[in-house]
């Protein structure tokens, strides 16, 4: 759909207004006012403009095209596909509607029939960059990250300088986990594009899984001075200060990714986690409490929670969050960890080293773990031995992120 500079639009609508008062017949000035409405946003008068239009001229194949596409701002892919297909049974070679209904399949999720449209577009023109670039995104969402950033080579073969070609290339790499190359990606997006802000946060993201947490925050900084509203930026940069155990500073960008996005559900999990560092463990079951509703599969939250009520010695709820951890991924080393420290607590010393073992087996260099076991079979008595008034393994609470 075409561009229309923002002042212009009103006066566009003025403009065909009278043209279609002095003549209603004018399929030109419906179709020219109903852009001028789709670009304000205002959809259902565009939509009725381009009704008019095909009342005047039911062979109006842009038409049919420009409703797919205000259906397709709308959300209606079912309505937006049914507009498409009339557009491509009146022009059956036209590039632009397959690129269109390759995106409304997408945004179907059925990404095989996208990437059929873009390959039949790219077969009539093998020169169309937004068909390369979208078929490469559709064939990312598939997982076949290979074919993917064969489509973006392609694009940057016909466009060298396309930021978004080395970003989305970036994202395919990432997925991969080849962070470096995904880093270098990025960086050629911003050397085009100054002002890229997703890609210096999501540039940030990738030096994150390489542990070079001091360039995430530099690079999620400048996104957000871009950027002040990016959900991602914010977030991105609270996990590095997490990461680098600097809690003040990673609550509050944890608070706005969440203020911008609610939606960012990781971000209730990692201030759960910041809550329990900071000691306060009614926050940090509350925030895992919202994570879990959303993800109930979560191992890392179970053993989280668990571990939040452990530090309340409510040994009632925490046992059964830790035995979940266990049960939803068995390999997973904390929980068990944990639980030997709840068992031990509760002076049960023969479950406290099962389970102490049971995290050597999984991790031989897990310290924690080590010594609890050690400190278990010390206080592994008779039973008519008292057990100490103290937590005894209190000071072996310590665990990493999985």
């Amino acid at each position: 759909m075409a561009t229309i500079p923002e002042q212009d639009h009103n006066r566009i609508i003025a403009y065909c207004s009278a043209e279609i008062q002095a003549r209603p017949d004018n399929a030109g000035a419906y179709f020219d006012r109903a852009v001028a409405y789709a670009t304000n946003g205002d959809y259902e008068q565009a939509l009725a403009d381009l009704t008019a239009v095909l009342g005047i001229d039911p062979d109006h194949t842009q038409a049919y095209r420009n409703m797919g596409l205000v259906y397709f701002q709308k959300g209606d892919y079912e309505q937006a596909l049914a507009h498409f297909d009339a557009a491509l049974r009146i022009d059956p070679d036209n590039t632009d509607v397959y690129n269109n209904r390759g995106l409304a399949y997408s945004g179907k999720g059925d990404y095989d029939k996208a990437i059929a449209d873009y390959s039949t577009a790219l077969r009539i023109n093998p020169k169309i960059k937004d068909a390369y670039n979208n078929r490469g995104v559709a064939y990312s969402k598939k997982g076949d990250f290979e074919r993917a950033i064969a489509d973006f080579n392609a694009l940057l073969r016909l466009d060298p300088r396309s930021p978004r070609a080395y970003f989305n290339r970036a994202l395919a790499y990432e997925s991969k986990g080849e962070y470096k190359r995904a880093v270098a990606d990025f960086s050629s997006a911003i050397r085009i594009d100054t002002d890229y802000a997703d890609a210096y946060a999501l540039r940030g993201r990738a030096h994150a899984k390489q542990e070079e947490f001091h360039q995430t925050i530099e690079d999620c900084s400048k996104a957000l001075r871009l950027s002040p509203g990016h959900a991602d930026a914010s977030f991105f940069r609270g996990l590095a200060y997490l990461k680098k155990g600097d809690y003040e500073h990673a609550l509050p960008d944890f608070n706005a990714a969440l203020g911008v996005n609610p939606e960012c559900i990781e971000a209730y999990h990692y201030r759960g986690i910041v809550y329990i560092q900071k000691g306060d463990f009614d926050r940090a079951i509350t925030e895992f409490n919202v994570f879990l509703r959303r993800v109930p599969d979560s191992a890392d939250a179970y053993c989280y929670r668990g571990l939040a009520y452990l530090n309340k010695r409510d040994y009632e709820h925490a046992l059964p969050d830790l035995d979940a951890a266990t049960r939803i991924d068995p390999e997973y080393q904390d929980p068990y960890h944990y639980r030997g420290i709840l068992s031990m607590n509760k002076g049960d010393y023969d479950k406290a080293i099962a389970d102490f073992e049971a995290a050597l087996r999984i991790d031989p260099t897990y310290e924690n773990a080590a010594q609890g076991l050690e400190l278990a079979r010390k206080l592994q008595k008779p039973a008519d031995s008292p057990i100490p008034d103290e937590d005894p393994a209190a000071s072996f609470l310590g665990g990493g992120e999985k």
